[in-house]
């Protein structure tokens, strides 16, 4: 047993800065000396290869989404969804437990309020049906012209303060939160406070275990935003509007039924944070990739056609997503590892996609790697993220638009690079870029 490597995959699942900051070299010593390893804190096995994660995601069979993107840490304070917390605990700590894994997690999904990315098949495939209806390559592409003329106005807006940019704020946290405000049809006077609660809470884990004190208000306007959503959604049953909302609770799914408000408001509030926490963290992930590389920048000035090859590699050396989680259904084995049915893992889609044995020099930009969009970073299989082509079509023009109207993009001096303390997301907290117009 290399205790070490133990030590350092507890460090990652207990946000240690030393790891998160930096994981890249916890992923490749774990993809080279053991590809699936148990972590000693919580019992969580960490699995980086891109063969068995992969295998994994599109495995429903033996494998849930019931604590996808939570994982060990507490969630709803529901019986069922208690109880099936704490037999997987159980199970991941080694414990005697006679409960039955299957049985404890289909009362758990009955149960529980959100309605995809913590479900599975059969219901989770109704309620997936219905947001595909919406993130169809059309209707995103329909949104370039409103995508190009909030950055252009974003660009505008900073171009005259002396090129000293802390670009989360003035770019990457805006830009994606003002396309899902428009798509939820978010009154203007609660637009900033939609747009800040996520750059404080999404993908932050430490928040969910209570270890950080409400000084700035985040809770409070966490609070006003949820209570938006219960009013909002039975607004809009009663008069609908063309908002993405609206189309949610006007909409029949498959069998014939509409969403009840509860679930309509979870959906929503997914749609709320999903659409701007892992876009948002990919912009300034990316805008350090071209501010640390001169040469990339100008290759990508000089043929704008080469953006979205810079946006899949991006996405891939970056991914905004590096993990979620699975409960195993059944005791099943991969690749040599058993794992007992009540077992939890985390799929490293940070590591998969440097894997050496599917990327070829996997720590470089290749703009014409041949599997460009073989990568992870939306995740596989039946929960692969909806809002993907959203999230594409918001990097290419960003990119084409910063690019085209600035002369080079460099670090100011006053960076930190300390990221969001999780073990879920990768999102720097802030970064300061010098911009030449």
């Amino acid at each position: 047993m290399n205790s070490e490597l133990h030590s350092r995959a507890a460090d990652w699942i207990n946000t240690n800065p030393e790891i998160v900051d930096d994981p890249y070299p916890l992923w490749e010593d774990l993809r080279s000396q053991c590809p699936i390893i148990q972590e000693p804190g919580h019992g969580v096995w960490l699995v980086s290869s891109y063969k068995d994660c992969k295998a994994i995601a599109r495995d429903q069979e033996n494998w849930s989404s019931f604590l996808a993107a939570k994982g060990p840490l507490r969630g709803e304070n529901i019986p069922s969804v208690n109880r099936a917390r704490q037999h997987v605990q159980s199970v991941c700590k080694g414990e005697p437990t006679t409960a039955i894994t299957r049985d404890l997690l289909a009362a758990a999904l009955k149960d529980q309020s959100d309605r995809l990315q913590h479900n599975d098949p059969p219901d989770y495939l109704q309620y997936r049906a219905l947001i595909n209806r919406w993130f169809t390559p059309k209707r995103v592409s329909d949104l370039e012209p409103r995508v190009r003329e909030i950055t252009q106005n974003l660009i505008e807006d900073f171009s005259n303060e002396k090129s000293d940019v802390e670009f989360l704020k003035a770019f990457a946290g805006p830009l994606p939160g003002t396309i899902i405000a428009d798509l939820l049809n978010v009154p203007a006077d609660l637009r900033n406070e939609f747009i800040e609660w996520d750059n404080i809470f999404a993908g932050n884990t430490l928040l969910h275990e209570g270890q950080i004190e409400d000084t700035g208000g985040h809770f409070q306007r966490r609070k006003r935003i949820s209570s938006w959503f219960t009013q909002v959604v039975q607004e809009r049953r009663n008069n609908p509007g063309t908002d993405l909302i609206s189309e949610l609770v006007t909409t029949r799914m498959d069998n014939g039924s509409y969403l009840d408000d509860k679930y309509a408001e979870v959906i929503a509030h997914t749609f709320h944070v999903g659409g701007q926490e892992t876009t948002s963290k990919f912009f300034t992930s990316s805008a350090l990739i071209l501010a640390t590389d001169l040469e990339l920048q100008n290759i990508l000035r000089n043929d704008p056609d080469l953006i979205p090859s810079f946006v899949e590699e991006a996405l891939r050396i970056q991914s905004p997503t590096q993990g979620l989680f699975r409960v195993a259904r059944n005791e099943i084995e991969i690749n040599g590892t058993i794992f007992p049915s009540g077992a939890l893992v985390q799929l490293l889609w940070g590591s998969a996609n440097r894997d050496e044995r599917t990327f070829s020099d996997p720590k470089g930009i290749d703009l014409k790697r041949p599997n460009l969009r073989s990568h992870l970073a939306f995740g596989h299989g039946i929960h692969l993220c909806p809002g993907n082509h959203l999230a594409r079509l918001e990097a290419r023009v960003a990119f084409e638009e910063l690019l085209s109207r600035t002369k080079l993009i460099t670090l100011s001096k006053n960076n930190s690079f300390s990221y969001m303390p999780s073990h879920i997301m990768r999102g720097l907290q802030e970064l300061n870029l010098n911009i030449e117009f």
